[in-house]
């Protein structure tokens, strides 16, 4: 990805990342290592100690290009949920 792409990406994960929390969702859209991953508060898994919900990161193994990007969150606003479909496709 060039420069360009990057700024390009970074102004559609903004967007994204307001639409859901325009829809009240509490999860968030991020980028690492070149991959989208979702930051959310979520229940511990079974065999964590831990007594409440706490903050998770769940990777998609998407690409995070511009393009995957409006496609998920397109999919995911159309069926009405936008989180359903970034995780589930």
């Amino acid at each position: 990805m060039t420069i360009l792409d990057f700024i390009e990406f970074d102004k559609k994960l903004r967007e994204a990342n307001a639409r859901l929390r325009a829809a009240s969702t509490k999860v968030f859209v991020e980028r690492r290592a070149g991959r989208l991953q979702l930051r959310a508060t979520l229940p511990p898994k079974p065999h964590i100690d831990k007594p409440k919900p706490y903050q998770q990161q769940v990777t998609l193994n998407l690409k995070a290009t511009p393009a995957i990007l409006a496609k998920r969150c397109n999919q995911g606003e159309k069926n009405g949920c936008p989180v359903r479909d970034l995780l589930f496709f």
